[in-house]
Parts: structure tokens; sequence; C-alpha cells
């Protein structure tokens, strides 16, 4: 299932980049044309979808926008349009500008499908040992919690947020949440590049993230 949908013309020099940049945030996306968009809305609502300003008016998007799904318009918008979608891009999108949107609509990169999938992921990597599962739940608990409170702490270094990110990015991989671990990935690789600007927007969502990440799995502790 893909959590993310790009509808535009196809050659739009910004729809790759920000497939990418997508992905890199734990959205997988899918790229459609306006012809496959109602058979892929009518399976599921994706979390964010991207559309030219000539797209984001149509009643599609529109009732997908009313259902929950985060509507941003990619490129000029006119005033009348910018009413119509939930942000702006502009293009070329760059993966800083998409990481602080992403921010300031309260992102993060959990899906329900990972929530939903903790008590396998976590069975799965104790063979079935309720003792196990309970001591692994509490690890990845406490780690996460160890590595927020080193934020806090610590000084807001590249090499902090490199360390962390790569901390982090096992105990998602234990717990699989794919999403979450692909965006510690990338926040490991830009923190880094030596990149300040780009790894500010990436923590801007990756500290909320292993906030609700240390959360869920407090909540699971407790079933």
């Amino acid at each position: 299932m893909h959590s993310a949908f790009i509808l535009a013309t196809s050659g739009s020099a910004w729809i790759e980049p920000a497939t990418q940049y997508l992905s890199d945030a734990g959205l997988p996306a899918q790229c459609v044309t306006a012809t496959e968009a109602e058979a892929v809305l009518a399976a599921a609502v994706p979390r964010v979808m991207l559309a030219p300003p000539e797209i984001v008016a149509t009643p599609l998007l529109q009732r997908a926008r009313r259902q929950g799904a985060l509507l941003v318009c990619v490129g000029r918008a006119q005033e009348d349009v910018s009413s119509l979608c939930d942000d702006v891009l502009t293009d070329p999108v760059t993966e800083e500008a998409l990481f602080r949107l992403l921010a300031r609509h309260q992102y993060v990169a959990i899906s329900v499908s990972d929530r939903a999938g903790l008590a396998n992921a976590i069975a799965s990597q104790t063979f079935g040992d309720a003792a196990l599962a309970a001591e692994l739940v509490e690890a990845l608990a406490t780690s996460t919690e160890s590595d927020l409170d080193r934020l806090q702490e610590e000084d807001d270094s590249l090499e902090t947020w490199r360390s962390v990110a790569h901390r982090v990015k096992a105990s998602a991989h234990l717990a699989r949440c794919e999403g979450f671990q692909r965006l510690a990935q990338r926040l490991e690789t830009v923190a880094r590049g030596g990149d300040v600007r780009l790894t500010g927007a990436l923590a801007e969502v990756f500290v909320p993230t292993a906030h609700e990440f240390r959360a869920m799995l407090l909540a699971s502790a407790c079933k």
C-alpha cells in the first residue's frame, strides 16, 4: 500500500525528486494519471497527495482531502486554488521544504499498519516467547527514551544526530516500522554528510516520530 500519491502531468520535473523525498520520509509514493486516480483513491485514502495547481481543485482530490488526506499543491498557486489545498510547495521541490511542510502538519513516520503489526513483529523476533517479547518491548522503549534524553542534554551537533539516528534505526527495524527506519536512515546519512539545514528539517519530523514510537511501545507493553 502506498502512503502518498502524486498526480501530475507526465514529464513534470518535480515528480522524481518528490517521490524520493517522500520515500525517505516514510511515505512510499505512487505516481498516477488522472484516469488511474479514481481507482487508487477508491482502494484507500493516502496520507499525502501532491498535485499541480490545475489539478488540486478536482472533486476527486477534494473528496480525499475531506476524508483526511493532506493535499499539497506543487507550483505557483493562485489565491482561489490555495484555499483548496492544505499547503503549497514551490517548484522545484526541495527535500528541506518537503520535510518542513510535513513537520508543520504534525506528520509522524508511523503508519496504521505499523501499529497493527507491532505485536507480530515483536513475536517474530522473540520466537513467540511472551516473556522475551515483554523484555524486548521494554528495551526498545528504554533505548528510545535514552536517545531522546540525549538530544535534550547534549549539544545539537551533527554527530549527535548521526549517532542517535543510527541507534533508533536499529530499534525501528526490530519493530518493523519501515517508514521510521527509512527516516532514521536518511537523517543519519544527511548528518554524516554535514548538511546542517537539512538535518534540522529532518529532525523536525524525526523527534515527534521517536516520541510516538516510544508511546506505541509503552502502550503495547500495557496490553
